[in-house]
């Protein structure tokens, strides 16, 4: 699983509409029989996920987030299949107007985390907030042990 996020600081201050929003998770697969026989580029996919997916989790007004379930090995028409390529992204598209600021420039951030073991994932309680401390805070079921340091940006936007 990987969950990508991001959130604008300060959210009392906009009015912001980040329902513009997509992503992808593109797979291709070498695969072998039961007899040994080797197939390379035997099966590959894009997943698409679009403003409307239930993939997104909390789309208040301050941020959303993209949770992908990652491809992994499979079984596809009698063959073994084996992972050569997994590549995954999302996108947000903000939009934002200035409400009660005195500022112009308005800080987004982004977040990225991935799952380094197989247990079970369940995202209960969901959090992405950027306030006064900025920080992306996932709050997911398994305890942080289950995921790899978090990745981040912060763009200054003048608006």
């Amino acid at each position: 699983m990987d969950v990508i996020g991001a959130s604008i600081r300060y959210p009392s201050y906009w009015n912001v509409d980040h329902t513009k929003r997509g992503g992808t998770q593109y797979y291709k697969s070498d695969a072998q029989d039961s007899y040994g026989n080797w197939f390379p580029n035997y099966d590959s996919d894009t997943i698409q996920y679009s403003a409307g997916s239930g993939n997104w989790v909390n789309s208040s007004f301050s941020g959303a987030a993209l949770v992908q379930n990652l491809k992994d090995d499979y079984t596809y028409g009698g063959k073994y299949c084996y992972l050569v390529a997994l590549r995954n992204n999302s996108w947000f598209n903000f939009t934002f107007a200035n409400k009660n600021y005195d500022y112009s420039t308005v800080n987004i951030k982004g977040a990225y985390t991935h799952q380094i073991d197989n247990k079970a994932i369940t995202i209960n309680g969901f959090t992405l907030q950027y306030g006064s401390a900025p920080s992306i805070d996932f709050k997911l079921g398994n305890s942080d042990k289950s995921y790899d340091a978090e990745l981040n940006a912060i763009a200054y936007i003048k608006k």
